[in-house]
């Protein structure tokens, strides 16, 4: 097995022989044996269980780079588990001008070394659980492509905490506080597209509060914090922030109603950066069963106050996953 895995896919081109020494434990279960090259770079054949029972065109010997190999031997076995795939280059990168090699192993962990960096100090990633089963669930490297950036903790504006990481086409969260703690959730495809283009969880959007869905119209959604990102497939994805302020107006500076007496109301719903929102539902109620909401309407509402002076209150909810927002009018 291990004469196989030496002459698979070239490896017998990158080294030199005779290996640096006989097939030796590894591990509690593993065989390893290793190999140089000219530049004195040290190879390796790795068998996770030498106990397995043998099966045709089964992989039972994983070859390592140089680069992987140093790089496991930080974590070993014990944490990191044993190879499940040889040592593979990664698709194209799009966010960084930059190439990588990576492994996965069998602890839920996956080990990406960065040939040419990626402008900063780290050049090597790994990913552990929960992300790494996350990211595999995803698609992993054809989906998200590698981490481009180690685990990092954030409190959102809202006050939710998590432990992120970002990978190339993607962001993985585990929210630790509130209401979602626990859940893992995941921003990828083209919704992540849109959300970084805005700052991602650094903005007016926030943490993601669930997954992307499908509407039963065919249409996609993901809900955040400070908004949602929809599109229809094959659409660009459109940003629809949440209701930050709503202003009810009605038209005069004050407002007095006798027994009898009528009014209209005018609610204006503003986002966080005073854009008008114009495709947003609002409900109106009362606190006050003497106030009448005397028909529904979409921005304005006739009211009638039976007697005397009582608040009367509009509440606008943003159906697109945002916050509460009330406003109220005494009159």
């Amino acid at each position: 097995m291990f004469i196989n895995a030496f002459y698979r896919a070239g490896f017998q081109n990158l080294v030199n022989l005779p290996p640096l020494g006989d097939v030796r434990a590894f591990g509690t279960t593993g065989l390893i044996q290793e190999f140089g090259d000219s530049a004195k770079n040290k190879y390796a054949l790795l068998m996770p269980d030498s106990s397995q029972p043998i099966k045709q065109d089964t992989l039972y010997v994983y070859q390592l780079t140089p680069v992987l190999y140093t790089y496991y031997l930080t974590f070993g076995p014990t944490t990191a588990g044993y190879p499940m795939t040889d040592s593979t280059a990664c698709p194209p990168i799009i966010s960084f001008p930059s190439a990588c090699q990576y492994q996965l192993f069998t602890k839920n962990y996956g080990l990406f070394v960065y040939t040419n960096g990626l402008g900063s100090s780290a050049t090597n990633f790994f990913t552990r659980d929960p992300f790494d089963t996350k990211w595999n669930t995803l698609g992993g490297i054809t989906a998200l492509g590698p981490p481009v950036g180690a685990e990092t903790t954030f409190t959102s504006p809202a006050g939710t905490k998590t432990t992120l990481q970002t990978f190339d086409r993607g962001v993985v969260f585990n929210i630790t506080s509130g209401v979602l703690s626990g859940r893992i959730i995941a921003v990828s495809s083209v919704v992540y597209i849109l959300y970084t283009a805005n700052q991602g969880y650094l903005g007016q959007l926030g943490l993601p509060t669930a997954d992307e869905t499908t509407l039963s119209t065919g249409r996609r959604r993901q809900t955040f914090e400070g908004g949602a990102i929809e599109y229809d497939p094959g659409s660009p994805p459109v940003l629809k922030l949440a209701v930050h302020d709503v202003l009810i107006s009605s038209g005069v500076s004050k407002l007095t109603l006798n027994l009898g007496d009528t009014a209209t109301l005018q609610a204006t719903v503003l986002d966080a950066y005073g854009n008008f929102l114009t495709d947003r539902a609002i409900v109106w109620s009362t606190s006050n069963s003497r106030v009448l909401l005397d028909r529904p309407c979409h921005c304005l509402e006739h009211l009638q106050q039976p007697r005397g002076h009582h608040p009367i209150i509009g509440r606008q909810r943003d159906s697109q996953g945002g916050r509460w927002r009330f406003g109220q009018h005494h009159g």
